[in-house]
């Protein structure tokens, strides 16, 4: 190993947990099931106006993570905090206003237009029976204008493209108004050009909205395209955290991934691009 690779690992190793602008913490969180770890414990911080990724072999944790980090599964122990606050202690529908999750596989939207699946991300706010106030169509109005789907608002969600798709489901998320969004996998299921647009559109909101973003993501050129910071999971431990320029080398992913991995730059742009050999 090399001297370069042994200093980007003591730089980035562990995550640096806490941080003044840190909104979303783990400390020491950790899942098992029936004896089996799925989660190592793990300490992390994210901030707002930021774009984080993680990445890692299938089996590694990433799910797990985000989904502990979403309460959808309570950690085994250590502490998950938002603004320093257990996330078990917020009601559902607060912490529903803080944090916004979106799970790979969504749920099923039959009959429902776009406008109406983007109100839904107001529920937080005024429950099953409150009545939608002028604020409410104002953030609904908003969310489909950064997200730009108000072109096919009065659609079925089920009649479009996956990318079109996907940018609706996103349009909710930001009409909820959480300062902090989780994605598992939101580009899996769509073609080079989608993903390519799902991941800008995610970038810009963090940047125009000051949104935390935490995103589970395969592609490692794209994360490493569109993102800030690269957490990489190993068999259920934080293996690298850091910048691009930090993980992007040949080094690093062989570790993360477990193959012999190369990394060139694009002859244009000259951005890292990392391939199996």
């Amino acid at each position: 190993m090399n001297a370069p690779f042994r200093r980007r690992t003591a730089e980035t190793f562990a995550g640096r947990p806490g941080g003044a602008d840190a909104v979303l913490e783990m400390e020491g969180a950790h899942l098992s099931i029936e004896g089996h770890a799925l989660l190592q414990p793990t300490s992390l911080a994210f901030g707002r106006g930021r774009v984080y990724g993680i990445i890692g072999h299938n089996g590694s944790g990433k799910s797990t993570l985000l989904k502990l980090l979403a309460r959808q599964m309570p950690p085994s122990g250590g502490a998950i905090r938002f603004a320093g606050t257990p996330i078990q202690d917020f009601g559902a529908r607060a912490f529903a206003r803080h944090v916004a999750y979106l799970p790979q596989h969504t749920p099923v939207t039959t009959s429902l237009t776009v406008r109406e699946l983007v109100r839904f991300g107001r529920y937080p706010w005024h429950g099953p029976l409150g009545r939608v106030s002028p604020e409410d169509h104002r953030h609904v109005a908003e969310a489909m204008s950064l997200a730009q789907v108000e072109p096919f608002a009065d659609r079925l969600v089920d009649t479009l493209s996956g990318g079109e798709r996907q940018r609706a489901w996103v349009a909710m998320l930001v009409a909820q108004n959480s300062g902090v969004i989780l994605l598992d996998e939101p580009t899996s299921a769509l073609d080079l050009a989608h993903q390519m647009e799902v991941l800008r559109l995610l970038r810009s909101l963090s940047r125009s909205r000051n949104l935390g973003v935490v995103a589970v993501l395969h592609d490692i050129n794209m994360a490493a395209r569109f993102c800030d910071e690269l957490i990489a999971l190993q068999k259920g431990a934080i293996r690298m955290r850091g910048t691009p320029g930090d993980i992007m080398h040949s080094d690093v992913l062989e570790m993360v991934y477990g193959i012999p991995m190369e990394v060139i730059r694009h002859p244009v742009t000259e951005a890292p691009i990392g391939f199996a050999r």
